[in-house]
Protein backbone atom coordinates (compact mmCIF):
# COMPACT_ATOMS: atom_id res chain seq x y z
CA UNK A 1 0.00 0.00 0.00
CA UNK A 2 1.44 3.26 -0.97
CA UNK A 3 0.96 6.08 1.68
CA UNK A 4 0.18 9.55 0.46
CA UNK A 5 2.19 11.68 2.98
CA UNK A 6 0.65 15.33 1.93
CA UNK A 7 -2.09 13.78 3.98
CA UNK A 8 -0.81 12.94 7.00
CA UNK A 9 -1.32 15.63 9.71
CA UNK A 10 1.89 17.84 10.84
CA UNK A 11 2.98 17.82 14.51
CA UNK A 12 2.47 21.35 14.47
CA UNK A 13 -0.95 21.16 12.98
CA UNK A 14 -1.58 19.05 15.56
CA UNK A 15 -0.11 20.78 18.48
CA UNK A 16 -2.21 24.01 17.08
CA UNK A 17 -5.34 21.96 17.69
CA UNK A 18 -4.82 20.65 21.08
CA UNK A 19 -3.87 24.07 22.30
CA UNK A 20 -7.13 25.92 21.29
CA UNK A 21 -8.57 22.68 22.17
CA UNK A 22 -7.46 23.08 25.60
CA UNK A 23 -7.73 27.04 25.85
CA UNK A 24 -10.50 27.72 23.98
CA UNK A 25 -8.98 30.60 22.23
CA UNK A 26 -6.71 30.55 18.81
CA UNK A 27 -5.30 34.15 20.61
CA UNK A 28 -4.68 32.39 23.81
CA UNK A 29 -3.32 29.09 21.98
CA UNK A 30 -0.59 31.28 20.00
CA UNK A 31 0.48 32.83 23.28
CA UNK A 32 0.94 29.31 25.31
CA UNK A 33 3.09 27.60 22.35
CA UNK A 34 4.60 30.84 21.42
CA UNK A 35 3.31 31.30 17.60
CA UNK A 36 1.20 34.21 15.74
CA UNK A 37 -1.76 33.76 16.03
CA UNK A 38 -2.13 33.57 12.35
CA UNK A 39 0.12 30.45 12.19
CA UNK A 40 -2.04 28.52 15.02
CA UNK A 41 -5.51 29.27 12.54
CA UNK A 42 -4.15 28.55 9.63
CA UNK A 43 -2.56 25.20 11.02
CA UNK A 44 -5.96 24.35 12.51
CA UNK A 45 -7.84 25.38 8.83
CA UNK A 46 -5.25 23.48 7.14
CA UNK A 47 -5.58 20.48 9.29
CA UNK A 48 -9.48 20.46 8.74
CA UNK A 49 -8.91 20.27 5.19
CA UNK A 50 -6.82 17.25 5.21
CA UNK A 51 -9.58 15.31 7.52
CA UNK A 52 -12.43 16.88 5.45
CA UNK A 53 -14.37 17.68 8.67
CA UNK A 54 -14.94 20.75 10.80
CA UNK A 55 -13.14 20.35 13.59
CA UNK A 56 -14.33 23.52 15.64
CA UNK A 57 -18.16 25.05 15.53
CA UNK A 58 -17.01 28.91 14.98
CA UNK A 59 -19.53 31.49 15.50
CA UNK A 60 -18.84 35.08 15.83
CA UNK A 61 -16.91 36.21 18.60
CA UNK A 62 -18.43 33.01 20.64
CA UNK A 63 -15.26 30.71 21.69
CA UNK A 64 -14.38 28.14 19.15
CA UNK A 65 -16.09 24.98 20.50
CA UNK A 66 -14.72 21.40 19.15
CA UNK A 67 -17.44 19.17 17.20
CA UNK A 68 -18.47 15.90 17.79
CA UNK A 69 -15.41 14.94 15.36
CA UNK A 70 -13.27 17.60 16.74
CA UNK A 71 -13.82 15.60 20.16
CA UNK A 72 -13.13 12.14 18.69
CA UNK A 73 -9.86 13.94 16.83
CA UNK A 74 -8.91 15.17 20.41
CA UNK A 75 -9.13 11.54 22.07
CA UNK A 76 -7.06 10.44 19.35
CA UNK A 77 -4.02 13.03 18.74
CA UNK A 78 -3.48 13.81 22.38
CA UNK A 79 -1.30 10.61 23.07
CA UNK A 80 0.89 10.94 19.98
CA UNK A 81 1.56 14.50 20.73
CA UNK A 82 2.19 13.61 24.11
CA UNK A 83 4.99 11.11 23.00
CA UNK A 84 6.69 14.17 20.64
CA UNK A 85 6.89 16.31 23.53
CA UNK A 86 8.48 13.32 25.54
CA UNK A 87 10.60 11.79 22.73
CA UNK A 88 13.64 14.62 22.90
CA UNK A 89 13.92 14.30 26.48
CA UNK A 90 13.39 10.51 27.05
CA UNK A 91 16.15 10.23 24.07
CA UNK A 92 18.72 12.63 25.92
CA UNK A 93 18.55 10.74 28.99
CA UNK A 94 19.27 7.61 27.28
CA UNK A 95 22.14 8.26 25.30
CA UNK A 96 23.44 10.59 27.75
CA UNK A 97 23.24 8.03 30.83
CA UNK A 98 21.14 10.97 32.87
CA UNK A 99 20.07 9.86 36.20
CA UNK A 100 16.59 8.19 35.93
CA UNK A 101 13.35 10.57 36.23
CA UNK A 102 10.15 9.53 37.90
CA UNK A 103 7.04 12.17 38.27
CA UNK A 104 3.84 11.47 39.89
CA UNK A 105 0.77 13.42 40.65
CA UNK A 106 -1.37 12.19 42.92
CA UNK A 107 -3.54 13.15 45.99
CA UNK A 108 -2.08 14.42 49.39
CA UNK A 109 -3.46 11.49 51.20
CA UNK A 110 -1.44 9.05 48.63
CA UNK A 111 1.47 10.75 49.53
CA UNK A 112 1.08 10.98 52.99
CA UNK A 113 -0.07 7.08 53.51
CA UNK A 114 0.77 5.25 50.56
CA UNK A 115 3.94 6.51 48.70
CA UNK A 116 6.81 6.41 51.53
CA UNK A 117 7.10 2.66 51.81
CA UNK A 118 7.07 1.90 47.82
CA UNK A 119 9.95 5.02 47.36
CA UNK A 120 11.78 4.14 50.28
CA UNK A 121 12.04 0.46 48.28
CA UNK A 122 12.29 2.08 44.88
CA UNK A 123 15.26 3.97 46.04
CA UNK A 124 17.26 1.16 47.15
CA UNK A 125 17.06 -0.27 43.96
CA UNK A 126 17.47 3.59 41.63
CA UNK A 127 19.38 5.39 44.69
CA UNK A 128 20.26 8.05 41.67
CA UNK A 129 16.75 8.15 40.61
CA UNK A 130 15.21 11.94 40.49
CA UNK A 131 11.83 11.41 41.18
CA UNK A 132 8.74 14.41 41.81
CA UNK A 133 5.60 14.09 43.10
CA UNK A 134 3.23 16.32 43.00
CA UNK A 135 -0.11 16.73 45.23
CA UNK A 136 -2.95 17.48 43.26
CA UNK A 137 -7.46 17.22 42.61
CA UNK A 138 -8.16 14.44 40.49
CA UNK A 139 -8.76 16.74 37.74
CA UNK A 140 -5.67 18.01 38.02
CA UNK A 141 -4.09 14.49 38.29
CA UNK A 142 -5.22 13.58 34.85
CA UNK A 143 -5.09 16.73 32.75
CA UNK A 144 -1.16 16.30 33.39
CA UNK A 145 -1.10 13.05 32.96
CA UNK A 146 -2.86 14.23 29.24
CA UNK A 147 -0.02 16.59 28.95
CA UNK A 148 3.05 14.59 29.54
CA UNK A 149 3.81 16.89 32.23
CA UNK A 150 4.17 13.71 35.11
CA UNK A 151 4.85 10.04 34.08
CA UNK A 152 2.12 8.77 36.01
CA UNK A 153 -0.81 9.53 38.09
CA UNK A 154 -2.12 7.84 40.99
CA UNK A 155 -6.35 8.29 41.58
CA UNK A 156 -9.09 6.61 40.91
CA UNK A 157 -11.55 6.70 38.60
CA UNK A 158 -15.24 5.24 38.29
CA UNK A 159 -15.04 5.55 34.87
CA UNK A 160 -11.97 5.14 32.07
CA UNK A 161 -11.61 8.21 29.65
CA UNK A 162 -10.58 6.36 26.16
CA UNK A 163 -7.26 8.50 26.17
CA UNK A 164 -6.48 7.02 29.73
CA UNK A 165 -5.46 3.79 30.97
CA UNK A 166 -6.19 2.81 34.30
CA UNK A 167 -4.54 0.01 36.79
CA UNK A 168 -6.16 -0.63 40.28
CA UNK A 169 -2.94 -1.61 42.36
CA UNK A 170 -4.79 -2.04 46.14
CA UNK A 171 -8.41 -1.75 47.83
CA UNK A 172 -8.84 0.25 50.86
CA UNK A 173 -11.36 -0.03 53.63
CA UNK A 174 -13.26 2.34 54.47
CA UNK A 175 -13.77 3.17 58.22
CA UNK A 176 -16.02 5.36 60.70
CA UNK A 177 -13.74 7.80 62.64
CA UNK A 178 -15.23 8.98 65.74
CA UNK A 179 -14.41 9.94 69.38
CA UNK A 180 -14.40 7.58 71.84
CA UNK A 181 -17.56 6.17 73.31
CA UNK A 182 -19.73 7.36 70.38
CA UNK A 183 -22.39 5.27 70.47
CA UNK A 184 -22.16 4.41 66.67
CA UNK A 185 -19.17 2.29 67.47
CA UNK A 186 -20.51 0.42 70.06
CA UNK A 187 -23.84 -0.07 68.27
CA UNK A 188 -24.27 -4.07 67.46
CA UNK A 189 -25.64 -3.83 63.75
CA UNK A 190 -24.86 -0.50 61.89
CA UNK A 191 -26.85 1.18 59.25
CA UNK A 192 -26.82 3.94 56.92
CA UNK A 193 -29.69 5.24 58.65
CA UNK A 194 -27.64 5.64 61.76
CA UNK A 195 -25.27 7.96 59.75
CA UNK A 196 -27.75 10.53 59.18
CA UNK A 197 -28.80 11.03 63.16
CA UNK A 198 -24.63 12.81 63.78
CA UNK A 199 -22.91 15.54 61.47
CA UNK A 200 -20.48 14.32 59.17
CA UNK A 201 -16.91 15.53 58.08
CA UNK A 202 -16.34 14.58 54.93
CA UNK A 203 -14.50 15.68 51.62
CA UNK A 204 -15.86 18.06 49.06
CA UNK A 205 -17.77 16.99 46.04
CA UNK A 206 -16.16 15.52 42.90
CA UNK A 207 -13.80 13.36 45.13
CA UNK A 208 -13.84 9.49 45.10
CA UNK A 209 -14.61 9.22 48.67
CA UNK A 210 -17.45 11.76 48.59
CA UNK A 211 -19.21 10.79 44.75
CA UNK A 212 -19.22 6.95 46.43
CA UNK A 213 -20.88 8.34 49.59
CA UNK A 214 -23.20 10.10 47.63
CA UNK A 215 -24.12 7.08 45.35
CA UNK A 216 -24.70 4.89 48.59
CA UNK A 217 -27.02 7.44 50.68
CA UNK A 218 -29.15 8.51 47.29
CA UNK A 219 -29.45 4.62 46.57
CA UNK A 220 -31.07 4.12 50.10
CA UNK A 221 -33.27 7.48 49.76
CA UNK A 222 -31.16 9.33 52.68
CA UNK A 223 -30.04 12.84 53.33
CA UNK A 224 -27.68 13.55 55.73
CA UNK A 225 -26.38 16.68 57.20
CA UNK A 226 -22.66 17.54 56.51
CA UNK A 227 -20.79 19.99 59.22
CA UNK A 228 -17.59 20.13 57.41
CA UNK A 229 -16.02 19.39 53.95
CA UNK A 230 -12.00 19.06 54.56
CA UNK A 231 -9.76 17.81 52.28
CA UNK A 232 -6.94 14.83 53.69
CA UNK A 233 -7.33 12.81 56.46
CA UNK A 234 -5.00 14.06 59.07
CA UNK A 235 -6.96 17.26 58.71
CA UNK A 236 -10.46 15.22 59.23
CA UNK A 237 -9.30 13.38 62.38
CA UNK A 238 -8.02 16.84 63.79
CA UNK A 239 -11.90 18.56 63.42
CA UNK A 240 -13.73 14.62 64.94
CA UNK A 241 -10.90 15.14 67.98
CA UNK A 242 -12.67 19.24 68.41
CA UNK A 243 -16.22 17.46 67.66
CA UNK A 244 -17.33 18.62 64.37
CA UNK A 245 -18.82 15.59 63.40
CA UNK A 246 -17.95 11.80 62.85
CA UNK A 247 -15.75 11.21 59.51
CA UNK A 248 -15.90 8.39 57.24
CA UNK A 249 -12.18 7.82 55.99
CA UNK A 250 -10.04 5.62 53.94
CA UNK A 251 -7.90 2.49 56.22
CA UNK A 252 -4.79 2.70 54.02
CA UNK A 253 -2.59 1.45 56.66
CA UNK A 254 -4.16 -1.50 58.35
CA UNK A 255 -4.72 0.97 61.58
CA UNK A 256 -8.34 0.07 63.69
CA UNK A 257 -7.29 2.57 66.80
CA UNK A 258 -6.24 6.11 66.87
CA UNK A 259 -4.93 8.28 69.62
CA UNK A 260 -5.78 11.38 71.49
CA UNK A 261 -9.24 10.32 72.06
CA UNK A 262 -10.31 8.89 68.61
CA UNK A 263 -11.47 5.31 67.43
CA UNK A 264 -12.53 3.38 64.74
CA UNK A 265 -14.89 1.30 62.98
CA UNK A 266 -14.81 -1.19 59.69
CA UNK A 267 -17.97 -0.23 57.45
CA UNK A 268 -16.60 -1.42 54.21
CA UNK A 269 -19.93 -3.69 54.33
CA UNK A 270 -22.12 -0.21 54.19
CA UNK A 271 -19.83 1.75 51.72
CA UNK A 272 -17.45 -0.55 50.14
CA UNK A 273 -13.74 0.06 49.66
CA UNK A 274 -11.72 2.26 48.21
CA UNK A 275 -9.30 2.05 45.71
CA UNK A 276 -6.24 3.54 44.12
CA UNK A 277 -4.78 2.71 40.59
CA UNK A 278 -2.22 3.84 37.70
CA UNK A 279 -3.00 6.43 35.35
CA UNK A 280 -1.15 7.04 32.35
CA UNK A 281 -1.79 8.17 28.78
CA UNK A 282 -2.96 5.41 26.52
CA UNK A 283 -0.41 5.23 23.78
CA UNK A 284 2.39 6.52 25.41
CA UNK A 285 5.63 3.86 26.00
CA UNK A 286 6.17 3.60 29.55
CA UNK A 287 9.63 4.18 30.49
CA UNK A 288 11.62 1.43 32.13
CA UNK A 289 11.66 3.50 35.78
CA UNK A 290 7.99 3.64 35.78
CA UNK A 291 6.93 0.17 35.41
CA UNK A 292 10.26 -0.78 37.83
CA UNK A 293 7.76 2.24 40.28
CA UNK A 294 5.03 0.09 39.64
CA UNK A 295 6.05 -2.84 40.30
CA UNK A 296 7.00 -2.21 43.33
CA UNK A 297 3.69 -0.50 44.66
CA UNK A 298 2.36 -3.68 43.38
CA UNK A 299 4.57 -6.46 45.36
Amino acid sequence: MKIDYSYIAEPEQLIAFLAVAKYGSFSKAAERVMRSQSTISNAVATLEVKLGVMLFERAGKRPPRLTKEGEEFQRLAAPIVGALISLETDFLDAVEGAPPRLSIATHSSVVMHILPIPIAKFRKAQPTAEISVVSKSREEILALVRSTEVDLGITSLRSVPQDLCYKVFAKYPRELVAPKRHPLLSKKILTLKDFCQYPIIIRPRGSATRDHFDAVMAKAGLNYHVSLEVTGKDATLEYVRQGEGIALVNNYKGEHSYRNNLCSRDVSKLFGYSERGFVWLNGRAIKDVVSQFMSVIMT
